[in-house]
C-alpha cells in the first residue's frame, strides 16, 4: 500500500519532474516515482496534488517548446557544474544563517525599543542628510 503523499514526498516527486528529460507522460512519471521512491501511486493520485500537477504541466510545456534540447554534459563540464552547485549550496546555507541571525537581532532591537518607549514612527524617521563636499 503506497504511503500518503507527505510534503516531503511531493517535493521529491516535483524534483523528479524538474529533472525530467525526454518524453513525458503520466504512466512514465508513475514508473519513475516507483523506481526512485519505492512507492507506486496512480496517475490520479499524483495529478490530484496541485504542486505535482503544476510541475508536470510546466515540464510538459518546456519539453514541447520547439528547439528545446536537454543539457548533456561531458564529465569535465559535469564536475564543474557540480562544484559550482556545491559552492552555491554552501553560500546559500551561510546566507540563511545570516538572515536568521539578523531576524533575531531585529526582534531583540524591537523588544528593547518598545521597553524604552521608542515608537515605530521614530524608528522609521529618515536618516539625517550628509553634506558631501
Amino acid at each position: 500500500m503506497p504511503k500518503h503523499l507527505t510534503p516531503e514526498l511531493v517535493e521529491q516527486i516535483v524534483e523528479i519532474l524538474n529533472d525530467w528529460c525526454g518524453k513525458l507522460t503520466w504512466p512514465l512519471v508513475v514508473a519513475a516515482v516507483e523506481r526512485d521512491l519505492g512507492w507506486k501511486y496512480t496517475r490520479q493520485t499524483l495529478a490530484k496534488n496541485d504542486d505535482i500537477k503544476d510541475a508536470f504541466l510546466v515540464k510538459k510545456e518546456q519539453l514541447s517548446v520547439e528547439g528545446y534540447a536537454p543539457a548533456y554534459y561531458t564529465p569535465r563540464e559535469m564536475k564543474k557544474a557540480l562544484d559550482r552547485l556545491d559552492r552555491l549550496e554552501a553560500e546559500n546555507k551561510i546566507l540563511k544563517q545570516k538572515v536568521k541571525a539578523q531576524a533575531a537581532q531585529l526582534m531583540q532591537w524591537a523588544y528593547n525599543a518598545g521597553i524604552e518607549g521608542i515608537t515605530e514612527d521614530r524608528l522609521n524617521s529618515p536618516l539625517p542628510s550628509v553634506d558631501r563636499r
